[in-house]
């Protein structure tokens, strides 16, 4: 993984990919295991605020497994895309929605621009700042099955790797209640155009407790969005960290 400054890495007890359900007494303890556990389950569902669709959605608005364009730059549902490659320092504007207690990012720029028939949100602009709501938005935890799993076929790009990833993040996790999970920063740690890798420092707080987290996400741009790299063994990392101050300060 790529050098994140002067930030302190804990032992993230390894890929949440390949851990199930946990059920720990210790309340600390209990939410570091919840953050990594957490994003094996990740999807968002519909928000009113954002592009809700105002009747089932067609076809063509529903998620692909092919791009909507023949042009491999082009968005899936045509937010129009930026060639920006100066470093992304500065915390790009977003209107912060809820899912639960967890807060996610939204922008009519950057994304999500389409929410499923399932109910999970995608559709990001080809940019950092895309990417960047990308593995943001991917914080927000639900609690419905059927959207997690129809995300998660729908978040993991095509690639080698794939099929393991869909058995691990498929695999059965609990959920919690009383704990309240907030993006607090980031860094995008990579980009290419076709690339990114993304790191999300997360505040977990329940019962008095609080810990920060990191979520390195390995991103590919395909088929008019930003997904998870299948061609990475391992395209997500969990770590505790000592703090956010190296990040940049994002928050709802």
């Amino acid at each position: 993984m790529a050098d994140q400054g002067n930030t302190t890495h804990e032992d993230g007890q390894g890929s949440p990919f390949a851990r199930p359900a946990f059920l720990v007494a210790a309340v600390l303890v209990f939410v570091i295991v919840l953050l990594g556990v957490v994003v094996a389950v990740r999807v968002s569902r519909s928000n009113d605020a954002v592009a809700p669709p105002t009747s089932t959605p067609s076809q063509a608005e529903r998620p692909s497994s092919t791009p909507q364009s023949t042009d491999p730059a082009a968005s899936v549902c045509g937010l129009p895309g930026s060639t920006d490659t100066e470093a992304l320092t500065d915390a790009p504007a977003a209107a912060w929605q809820y899912e639960g207690a967890t807060a996610y990012p939204t922008s009519p720029e950057f994304g999500p621009g389409k929410t499923a028939s399932e109910g999970y949100r995608f559709c990001f602009q080809h940019s950092q700042e895309g990417a960047v709501f990308t593995a943001a938005n991917a914080i927000a935890v639900p609690e419905d099955a059927g959207a997690q799993r129809a995300w998660i076929d729908y978040f993991v790009s095509s690639g080698p790797n794939r099929q393991q990833l869909l058995d691990t993040m498929n695999e059965p996790s609990s959920t919690a209640t009383g704990v309240r999970l907030q993006v607090v920063g980031f860094k995008l740690l990579a980009y290419t155009g076709t690339t990114a890798r993304v790191d999300i420092a997360v505040e977990a707080t329940g019962s008095g407790q609080a810990v920060t987290a990191s979520y390195v996400y390995e991103l590919t741009w395909q088929s008019g969005d930003w997904k998870l790299n299948s061609d990475a063994p391992n395209p997500f990392n969990f770590s505790t960290v000592s703090s956010s101050a190296s990040y940049v300060p994002w928050s709802g």
